[in-house]
């Protein structure tokens, strides 16, 4: 054997070895993210479980308190805070289909050129209770002159107030809040500080990821399921901008530095007329939904707004009367036995009022297929449940436009 052979044989061996060692050195490292992965899910899992418990036992006292005194001074306060005990448990719900969606790419943003100053006053009004009900002082700084984002507005209003809820949270009571707004040529940045809890250095990076609660977090006990940080980072990653945290340590607050790319400033011409609001009391309204208590809870709200309501829980039922009652507007569910949905709004289309229904679908589904077969159907607006009542009495009373829109 020749001496260059011997030593190319070598080199190969020395090549194998060090490859070896390297794809030895990756499954390791992938092994160990695996199990801490499995790790962060069990924690959430946990987590999850007690966060969707703790509304219930409010929800159930306030249940057997309005049975027990239905007219009571008492009353108003009980129903007042079932409101907030729901609204919390459709917020849990909603991060974690939003987590989802941007998991498996199915989260679509609706981009537009807007000001940054429309989302962050959107955004502090929607985060308000939380910093209120903790007596924190907010202030708000916006920059001297307008400046403009092309952006998804209730995404970005969604990243900022998320920041905001987590501000007010790790807070001790009567804190202080500061959001600032500012711009340099090419960026946009909104920064949300605080005198809250902090955390420590190398914790900046780990708080965005999904299923972590740092142990600061957990020790101070807020609540919540750890996925607002990881929405605020995925949100403003698919508008192309960053996201950073910053903390002098343990007790010594926080500040969370969003970066949006800056779009050029335009002139929006006013709109030349306002539609006049069209009378409830002319309008008649279909509801279908094979879940008797959300069919006649939503036929209660819309009769009390003053409206001509029909529930019916079965489809070909509700068919049949809609030749005669003729409804404006028809609510309807997608998942009923027998004919579904889908078939129902087909029919009504076709067949009874033609083009004269505006239909809404009000569905618990909500993915991007089930987006696109609503469409199809010949749905107006797709809604997912539990939907917001004020945008129901707004679609019931013909003042949600025509176009095919989705709502969450």
């Amino acid at each position: 054997m020749s001496c260059a052979l011997i030593i190319g044989l070598g080199h190969a061996m020395r090549e194998a070895r060090d490859r070896y060692r390297r794809l030895e050195s990756e499954v390791r490292e992938r092994a160990i993210e695996l199990q801490r992965a499995d790790a962060n899910k069990s924690r959430f899992l946990a987590v999850l479980s007690h966060e969707l418990r703790n509304p219930m036992a409010p929800l159930r006292n306030g249940l057997k308190l309005l049975d027990m005194q239905p007219n009571s001074a008492d009353a108003g306060r009980t129903r007042a805070m079932m409101g907030r005990q729901i609204d919390h448990l459709r917020r849990l719900i909603d991060d974690l289909l939003d987590v989802s969606r941007i998991d498996r790419g199915k989260l679509e943003l609706e981009r537009k050129h807007i000001p940054v100053e429309a989302f962050v006053r959107h955004a502090v009004e929607t985060a308000q209770p939380v910093i209120d009900a903790k007596s924190h002082e907010l202030v708000v700084h916006y920059a001297p002159e307008p400046v403009f984002v092309d952006g998804d507005l209730v995404r970005l209003s969604q990243s900022v107030s998320n920041l905001l809820n987590n501000a007010a949270k790790f807070t001790p009571p009567r804190g202080r809040i500061e959001v600032t707004v500012h711009a340099t040529e090419r960026e946009v940045i909104v920064s949300v500080k605080d005198s809250g809890i902090g955390f420590e250095k190398g914790d900046e990076f780990r708080m965005f990821e999904m299923f972590v609660q740092l142990e600061s977090a957990r020790a101070s006990s807020p609540g919540g399921l750890g996925l607002g940080l990881t929405l605020v980072r995925r949100i403003t990653e698919m508008h192309g901008g960053t996201v950073e945290a910053h903390s002098a340590g343990w007790g010594h607050g926080s500040e969370f530095i969003l970066r949006l790319p800056r779009a050029a400033a335009i002139d929006v011409a006013p709109p030349s007329a306002i539609e006049p609001k069209r009378s409830t009391t002319a309008r008649r309204v279909l509801v279908v939904d094979d879940n008797a208590d959300a069919a006649d809870t939503l036929g209660r709200i819309l009769t009390l707004e003053g409206f001509e309501v029909r529930v019916y829980n079965d489809a070909a039922q509700a068919l049949s009367c809609a030749r005669e009652f003729k409804p404006h507007v028809a609510f309807i569910d997608l998942n009923m036995p027998g004919m579904s949905g889908f078939e129902l709004a087909t029919r009504l289309k076709a067949d009874v009022l033609a083009g004269a229904i505006e239909l809404v679908a009000l569905t618990g589904m909500g993915q991007a297929r089930d987006l696109a077969a609503t469409r199809r159907a010949g749905f107006h607006v797709h809604l997912t449940k539990p939907a917001d009542t004020s945008r129901i009495l707004e679609l019931a009373a013909g003042l949600g436009g025509t176009a095919t829109q989705v709502a969450d």
